[in-house]
C-alpha cells in the first residue's frame, strides 16, 4: 500500500513515459483498461498479482522487510525484471530476470541489504536522468520516492497512509533522507562506477529496456 502511495492518483503528464497512470497503473503497460476509473482496490490486486508475488514478494519479506520494500518497489516503478537485475547487482551475482529462491536465500537479515539497494537505485535514477530529457525532470521526485521509501522502513512499516493522503512527519522524512545519504557513502566510487559501466553496457534506450522488462514478466 505505501508504495502505491508513493505512486499517487491518476495522472497524465508529457514526463510520464506510461502515459495515462493512477496509482501507479499506466496506459502504456495496461492499455486494455479504463485507467481514470481504476479503483485502489483494483491498483492493489494488480500490484498483488503482476509486481508483488511476481517478486516472491512474501518470501522476500520473511527473508528481509527492508529489501523486500524496495524491491517491490522497484518492480512496481521499473518492473519485476529491473528488480530481479538490482537485486542480482547487489548479491554480486550474474544478472536474472526472475528472483529465485537461491537469490533469496543469499540475502542478509541486516540493514547492508537496504543500503545497497538504496545506493543502487539512486545510481541507477541519476543514470536515467542523464540519458533522457523526460526522465531528468522526475528526477527529483524519484528522489524523494527513495527517501520515503528509506522513511517508511525506519519507521518500522507502519503509520503511514495505504494510498495517497496522509505524509509522513518531518521527523521521518529527515530519517529517511539522512538514510539515504548514509547508504550513498556506503558504496565506494569504484563500485558506483561499476554500476554505471554495466547500465552503459546494455546498449538499449532506458525506455525500451524498461519495455523489454513490461512484455518479460506478462509471460511469468
Amino acid at each position: 500500500d505505501h508504495v502505491m502511495g508513493d505512486e499517487g492518483g491518476y495522472q497524465n503528464g508529457a514526463n510520464d513515459h506510461g502515459g495515462e497512470t493512477k496509482y501507479g497503473i499506466s496506459k502504456r503497460s495496461y492499455p486494455h483498461l479504463d485507467i481514470p476509473n481504476i479503483t485502489q482496490e483494483m491498483a492493489r490486486e494488480i500490484f498483488k498479482k503482476d509486481f508483488f508475488n511476481k517478486i516472491s514478494g512474501d518470501k522476500l519479506f520473511e527473508k528481509n522487510a527492508g529489501a523486500a520494500v524496495h524491491l517491490a518497489d522497484v518492480a512496481f516503478n521499473s518492473g519485476p525484471g529491473k528488480a530481479a537485475e538490482m537485486l542480482s547487482d547487489v548479491l554480486g551475482i550474474t544478472k536474472q530476470k526472475r528472483i529465485t529462491q537461491e537469490m533469496i536465500d543469499m540475502i542478509p537479515g541486516d540493514e547492508s541489504i537496504v543500503k545497497k539497494l538504496s545506493a543502487r537505485r539512486h545510481t541507477f535514477y541519476n543514470y536515467r536522468a542523464s540519458v533522457d530529457p523526460i526522465d531528468a525532470k522526475n528526477l527529483k521526485g524519484w528522489m524523494n520516492r527513495l527517501d520515503s521509501v528509506n522513511a517508511f522502513i525506519l519507521s518500522g512499516m507502519e503509520g503511514q497512509a495505504p494510498l495517497p493522503g496522509k505524509k509522513a512527519s518531518k521527523q521521518l522524512k529527515a530519517a529517511g533522507k539522512a538514510f539515504t545519504a548514509e547508504a550513498n557513502a556506503s558504496i565506494s566510487s569504484a563500485e558506483n562506477k561499476a554500476v554505471v559501466d554495466q547500465i552503459n553496457a546494455i546498449g538499449r534506450s532506458v525506455v525500451s529496456e524498461d519495455q523489454e522488462y513490461i512484455e518479460a514478466t506478462k509471460e511469468m
